[in-house]
């Protein structure tokens, strides 16, 4: 019965263990800033890409974040008055999200960040 006991104890303590290191992983890996509605979204960038950024600090930034840049001759234009982008977004329960980013840059600075949602797979 004594055994019993003692492995019973090991078990617990084990599961015990084993839960509370779930908890102690970095909360920044549950910060993706491409989770929510497309305003939340644009928010967040708002927060990395500011209205007033130059366009070369925001082609930096779009690197940074994770971002894809688009080829400009792939919407016909040589050199478009904004910087469009795309974003993958893997999710384990939901599959993938495809994001796409135009950040509005008409004379040389960031004026405004369009977010659209495109797909779920």
């Amino acid at each position: 019965m004594f055994g019993r006991n003692r492995i019973l104890f090991v078990l617990l303590l084990i599961l015990g263990l084993g839960c509370s290191s779930l908890s102690t992983r970095p909360s920044s890996a549950n910060k993706n800033p491409f989770r929510g509605s497309p305003n939340q979204v644009r928010d967040r960038l708002l927060s990395s890409i500011p209205i007033g950024m130059s366009r070369i600090d925001a082609e930096k930034q779009v690197v940074a974040l994770g971002l894809t840049k688009n080829d400009p001759s792939e919407i016909g234009m040589e050199s478009p008055p904004f910087i469009s982008c795309r974003y993958l977004d893997k999710s384990f329960w939901y599959g993938e999200t495809i994001w796409l980013i135009q950040i509005e840059c008409p004379d040389g600075k960031v004026s405004d960040i369009i977010c659209e949602r495109i797909g779920f797979e």
